[in-house]
């Protein structure tokens, strides 16, 4: 608690604006990329602006950065959101980086994120990254929107950003040297890749114990288990970058899809393995809300 008297000699208006002025600089401090952080968190440094009539002009944005504010939601993340916003990420190169640095967004189910570097209050460049954008056409071909920056040495440098998705804003921006970059993602590829592999397996027992024991249970099961596991692969980025390359329809309507399917199977698993435990109108009421999701299904 700071209390203010009016017998320090300055006005009180004085002394309220000093005590906020820390809290201002402090967001306008730059990322210092120095290449011995390896990798270095974006968040700390990131003020927004939101854009609900989708009319700002990547210009007008860099006009307006004093109204940028930073986020007071949760750390790396600005939750579900309709409109559209504006990034900005003020950044300093250490005179002895070699000044190339990794953009990586590790959050790949984001639309579209229009990514422009300025210099000096000019666009230097602008890319496209996103899940609504081809996989061929990423800058770098790989699980994330991620890319490639050239920086001068001792330049500073705003990144702004405007992301646009249709479901949750979650932005674990990082900047990084090329081997920290490669490092992280081949470690993500293994881990995704075993827990791919689980659920196959899961997938293919279950089948196979169903056609040798015609058990319903477990055909249930490997409805609940295919949902499940092609939500993962498109949450990850996996199903983008292997397996529907640049299939855009199902980029946009598998999320929705599989998780019909996933709450589906586990609606009937749960009905089948509880069943002698539950009432009968209890698991009628299951079965009608498994009806509900399969027909909600096939009509999407």
């Amino acid at each position: 608690m700071v209390s203010v008297t009016h017998g320090s000699g300055f006005p009180q208006w004085f002394v309220c604006l000093a005590l906020l002025l820390p809290v201002a600089a402090q967001s306008a401090v730059p990322l210092l990329l120095n290449d011995e952080a390896h990798t270095i968190d974006a968040w700390p440094a990131i003020t927004l602006l939101p854009d609900p009539e989708r009319t700002l002009s990547a210009e007008q944005a860099i006009d307006a950065l004093n109204r940028f504010m930073p986020p007071t939601s949760a750390y790396g993340t600005l939750g579900m959101r309709k409109d559209v916003v504006w990034l900005h990420i003020p950044v300093a190169v250490a005179p002895e980086s070699d000044g190339e640095w990794i953009l990586d967004i590790d959050y790949p189910v984001l639309d579209r994120i229009d990514m422009y570097l300025v210099t000096a209050g000019r666009i230097e460049r602008h890319a496209v990254l996103g899940s609504m954008q081809a996989f061929s056409q990423r800058p770098i071909a790989g699980r994330t929107h991620a890319m490639r920056l050239q920086l001068q040495p001792g330049k500073h440098y705003g990144l702004l950003l405007r992301v646009d998705t249709t479901g949750s804003m979650v932005l674990p921006i990082t900047l990084s040297k090329l081997s920290a970059f490669h490092q992280r993602a081949l470690k993500e590829q293994m881990r995704q890749g075993l827990l791919i592999g689980l659920g196959l397996w899961l997938l293919l027992y279950s089948l196979s114990q169903w056609v040798s024991l015609r058990d319903h249970l477990y055909l249930k099961y490997a409805i609940l288990i295919t949902g499940s596991t092609l939500f993962s692969i498109l949450l990850f980025g996996i199903g983008a970058q292997f397996v529907w390359t640049d299939n855009l329809w199902l980029e946009q309507h598998l999320g929705a899809l599989s998780a019909l399917i996933a709450a589906f199977g586990t609606a009937l698993f749960v009905e089948h393995v509880l069943g002698a435990d539950m009432s009968s109108r209890l698991r009628l009421a299951i079965r009608i809300v498994a009806g509900i999701l399969a027909g909600t299904a096939i009509t999407y």
